[in-house]
């Protein structure tokens, strides 16, 4: 019967020819189309799976802990920026954001945030917003405040590792505000740098003298922000060597014995003196050289 009913088939097509293309064609069309629509849902599969996989991997992370602002300008750009990640992107409902806000601010900002509760949610939260802009977030108050800390700074003495890299900490800390304002970025830092070098031991500020001298000569400008940090980094990085970092030890023991040395040349001119030997006689002369000559023999 199947035998029959192929036969069949295959006389009807070359009895019309034209009618058994254009059925082959819109087959083939049709077999595309279906193609085309499997792809497109293995896709689809494929990306909901991908972001199922990314939303597990948000839930087994760490919970977020986002910091309270109580008004120091230093810190105010992160804060905001945190804000907006943690809590301002999660939801479209202004009065939660201004009750999160209020929540994560202390102080006067959280007072200028409570002023703005009454109002209309979306009017009361961009207010809240603007306020604190306008209080904190003015790039010269922000520049103002670094120059505070950088008076109040103590000068570092000696061989001193940590407070080097206390130092350093607050350097990268202020480049990054720096690089972070537009304004701030065009401005000259030399001031900011010229306050930073008073607060480095001597030798630290003779080298960097030196590579602020070579920077201007390589590239006809002053040294940026960035070229001191560098620089900075680069310091501590020798201070804290493995092997030849920590030289105070010995640079101690060497003041020691000069110390030592320095009252041994004392006590050699109190006794030529005590011998009642006169500097302006050739006798005396030669005793004096002897005992300079000694005392620098023995350091």
């Amino acid at each position: 019967m199947k035998l029959a009913e192929a036969k069949a088939n295959v006389f009807k097509k070359y009895d019309n020819p034209e009618s058994s293309d254009e059925e082959s064609l819109l087959t083939k069309s049709d077999d595309k189309v279906d193609s085309s629509g499997v792809h497109n849902l293995i896709r689809s599969q494929t990306e909901i799976s991908r972001m199922m996989i990314d939303q597990q991997k948000l839930v087994s992370l760490p919970r977020r802990e986002l910091q309270i602002f109580d008004g120091k300008v230093q810190d105010y750009r992160a804060f905001i920026a945190a804000f907006e990640h943690n809590i301002e992107q999660l939801t479209d409902n202004n009065q939660d954001r201004l009750y999160y806000l209020q929540q994560f601010t202390s102080g006067r900002p959280r007072e200028l945030v409570r002023s703005c509760m009454g109002k209309d949610p979306k009017r009361g939260y961009e207010q809240a917003r603007r306020e604190l802009e306008e209080e904190y977030g003015d790039d010269f108050r922000i520049l103002s405040s670094y120059r505070k800390e950088i008076e109040m700074m103590q000068p570092i003495k000696g061989e001193n590792s940590a407070a080097m890299k206390d130092y350093l900490t607050f350097c990268v800390v202020f480049g990054n505000a720096i690089n972070e304002s537009e304004i701030l970025r065009k401005m000259d830092q030399t001031e900011s740098i010229m306050k930073l070098v008073s607060k480095l031991p001597y030798r630290l500020r003779e080298r960097w003298r030196l590579q602020a001298y070579r920077i201007k000569g390589k590239s006809h400008k002053l040294a940026g922000f960035h070229d001191y940090v560098e620089f900075v980094r680069e310091q501590v990085k020798i201070a804290t060597d493995s092997i030849y970092g920590d030289i105070s030890m010995e640079s101690s023991k060497d003041c020691s014995k000069f110390r030592q040395n320095r009252k041994s040349f004392k006590g050699f001119s109190t006794i030529y003196r005590s011998r009642n030997q006169d500097p302006r006689t050739k006798e005396g002369v030669w005793n004096i050289l002897n005992a300079c000559i000694v005392a620098i023999t023995t350091c």
